[in-house]
């Protein structure tokens, strides 16, 4: 009974886990090629800024794929950045003024607002940890601990 456990844990948290971007494509785009070398087949250019997710890593390379994972291949590591760039930022005068002339302060609450993403995957992680703990290898109990505090540690901080 354990062992099912383990199993749907794996499978129903370890799939969204897998999709999350950790990287992304560089300011020019990044060619991404068959193998780690340039040597190798060319299979495309990824676009400037498109979220990457890491599937392994070998040296100076690292196997990617896009979120919708029609691109998958290896890149460079230096191409890539693990910030998301920013958009442009268009300046505009929003300030607005009261009656007598004096500008009006506004709350910045909305804009501030945490939108609960931390939380949940946070809760995500330490499911998926406990799920772990009943496997039958020493390390992969050890990674569900290890899991777990990542999971607590995301929740609080």
């Amino acid at each position: 009974m354990i062992k099912i456990w383990s199993l749907f844990f794996f499978l129903t948290l370890s799939i969204p886990l897998a999709v999350a971007a950790d990287r992304y494509a560089g300011a020019g785009g990044v060619e991404y090629f068959t193998m780690p070398n340039e040597e190798s087949a060319l299979q495309g250019t990824m676009p400037a800024g498109q979220p990457l997710t890491t599937l392994s890593t070998r040296g100076q390379w690292i196997y990617v794929a896009s979120a919708d994972e029609s691109q998958v291949g290896w890149v460079l590591k230096s191409e890539t950045s693990t910030n998301k760039p920013e958009p442009r930022k268009v300046k505009t005068n929003t300030q607005r003024f009261d009656s007598v002339g004096e500008p009006i302060k506004s709350s910045k609450a909305s804009e501030d607002a945490d939108d609960g993403d931390g939380i949940l995957m946070g809760f995500v992680l330490f499911l998926f940890g406990l799920g772990l703990l009943s496997a039958d290898s020493m390390g992969a109990r050890l990674f569900g601990v290890l899991l777990m505090f990542a999971g607590v540690g995301s929740c609080v901080g």
